[in-house]
């Protein structure tokens, strides 16, 4: 019985992944041919200089800081309605999840942002227009993806949000390589 139930489970995290990347491909592909806009004002914005493409990866950031400032007020919320109001009372277990979501959140975040300044460095500004919403948005979706299926279901909403951050880590060490003559 035990194999059957273990077995169901890779199942459905196997289908919470392909699901994922289908997500991922569908709205990146979207976005790229213009069937979906995500900057209805792209045309006006002129990203000529290093300066001017931070500061549209940090305008960018709001979304996602929201996302953290949800979690966080998620943590507290639950510690004011339980007995875990007193933090060293012994009562954590009534804001584990909300703990493990935030720290989680915080976790993604860190490379979400990160790994946007250095793209920033790296591509040039039409495409960074297309990239950062499309990165901010699966960052929002992933994340509230797995706060809703947190535990059991989370796995969509993780590599929603792990896979563009996989992808955007991944293409800022490729280009630093190259760069540094390691990759021709």
């Amino acid at each position: 019985m035990a194999k059957r139930g273990s077995e169901v489970r890779v199942s459905v995290l196997l289908l919470h992944i392909v699901l994922a990347v289908a997500f991922l491909g569908f709205f990146t592909y979207a976005v790229f041919t213009g069937s979906v806009n995500l900057v209805p004002n792209a045309k006006e914005i002129k990203l000529n200089s290093l300066p001017a493409k931070l500061e549209f990866v940090l305008k960018y950031q709001t979304p996602g800081l929201f996302t953290v400032l949800l979690c966080v007020v998620y943590v507290m919320m639950r510690r004011v309605i339980s007995p875990a109001i007193n933090p060293m009372s012994g009562n954590e277990i009534y804001v584990e999840a909300a703990s493990k979501i935030l720290t989680n959140t915080l976790e993604q975040y860190v490379l979400h942002l990160v790994s946007q300044l250095i793209v920033s460095a790296y591509i040039d500004g039409p495409t960074l227009i297309k990239i950062v919403p499309l990165l901010a948005m699966f960052f929002v979706v992933g994340r509230m993806s797995f706060a809703i299926g947190y535990p059991m279901q989370r796995a969509f909403g993780w590599w929603l949000t792990f896979g563009p951050n996989v992808a955007a880590v991944g293409y800022c060490a490729y280009k630093f390589l190259i760069q540094i003559k390691v990759l021709i």
